[in-house]
C-alpha cells in the first residue's frame, strides 16, 4: 500500500502527478499526517514496518519525509519515534510545524499492551527529535484512535484515554491530562480536534459513540486556562466514518463536520 503525495502547480489549476514516499517502508496503517511551515519545509509522517525488518506492531516505528523546497522533492524517510515503543497499527498519528518547531503525537504499542500516546519534538525543523510519555493507557488492543496538535514553542496536545477525550499544554512539568469533562456520562469520545483563539480560549471537539462503520454525533466544550466553560454541547448527525474540525477564525470558533 503506498504513501501517495502530491501538490499543486504553479499556476494552481492543476495537481501534479502522485508520489510515492515509501520508499523503505512498508505496512502503512492509520493514514498519514502532513504539515508544512513558512520557510518552504513541508513534513509527512506515518508509521509503518521497514521492508528489511521484522513484523509486527512491536517493531513498527513512526517514520517521516522531509521537503525542504515546498513539497517539490523529498529526502528519504527515516525512523523517529524510539524502537522499543512500537506504534499501534490502526491509530492515526499527528504532525505539526511552527517557526524551528515540529511535533508527531502517536499511540505506542510497547508488549502489546502499553498503548501510551508518546510525543515527538523538533527545535531544528525535524532534523532530530527527542521523545516523552504524554499518557498511560494499558489495553491488550488497538483502540483506533487519533489525536491533535496545536503547534507551538508551548504545544497543546489532545487524546484519547478510555472512552474520554483530554488535553494539556506541554510545559516544564510532567504531562498531567486534563478531562475534557468528567461531570457528563455520555457515549464513548474518540478523535479530539483543537482550535486556539483570542485570548487563549481552546474549543476542543470530538466524536461521540462512533465505531467501526457506524456513524455518532459530534461533542464540544470551551475551555479557558484548562477549566471548561458552560456545558458540553452535542449535535446527532456526525457520518459513518467522520469526525470533526475546527478553527478559529478572527474572534470566533469553526465547527465542521
Amino acid at each position: 500500500m503506498p504513501l501517495l503525495y502530491a501538490h499543486t502547480t504553479r499556476s494552481g489549476s492543476a495537481f501534479e502527478p502522485q508520489r510515492n514516499l515509501m520508499t523503505s517502508t512498508r505496512h502503512l496503517d492509520g493514514g498519514s499526517s502532513v504539515a508544512a511551515d513558512s520557510a518552504g519545509n513541508v513534513f509527512v509522517a506515518w508509521h509503518g514496518n521497514a521492508l528489511d525488518g521484522p513484523e509486527g506492531e512491536q517493531a513498527r516505528r513512526v517514520w517521516l519525509a522531509r521537503s525542504s523546497d515546498d513539497g517539490g522533492t523529498f529526502s528519504p524517510e527515516v525512523a523517529i519515534s524510539p524502537a522499543e515503543t512500537g506504534t499501534c497499527g490502526c491509530c492515526g498519528l499527528r504532525i505539526a510545524a511552527s517557526g524551528h518547531n515540529v511535533q508527531v503525537l502517536y499511540r505506542a504499542a510497547t508488549q502489546m499492551v502499553h498503548r501510551d500516546i508518546h510525543a515527538l519534538r523538533s527545535s531544528d525543523r525535524g532534523r532530530t527529535f527527542t521523545a516523552g510519555k504524554v499518557d498511560e493507557w494499558e489495553i491488550g488492543a488497538c483502540p483506533m484512535s487519533s489525536m491533535a496538535i496545536v503547534p507551538g514553542d508551548t504545544p497543546i496536545y489532545a487524546w484519547e484515554h478510555d472512552g474520554q477525550v483530554a488535553f494539556r499544554a506541554e510545559g516544564d512539568r510532567a504531562f498531567e491530562p486534563t478531562a475534557a469533562d468528567t461531570q457528563v456520562a455520555t457515549a464513548r469520545r474518540k478523535h479530539p480536534r483543537l482550535a486556539v483563539g483570542k485570548g487563549g480560549a481552546v474549543l476542543m471537539a470530538w466524536a461521540t459513540g462512533t465505531g467501526w462503520n457506524k456513524g455518532g454525533a459530534v461533542g464540544w466544550q470551551l475551555f479557558a486556562d484548562g477549566a471548561p466553560l458552560g456545558e458540553v454541547q452535542a449535535r446527532d448527525g456526525l457520518p459513518v466514518w467522520s469526525f470533526p474540525a475546527v478553527a478559529a477564525v478572527g474572534d470566533r470558533f469553526v465547527l465542521l463536520y
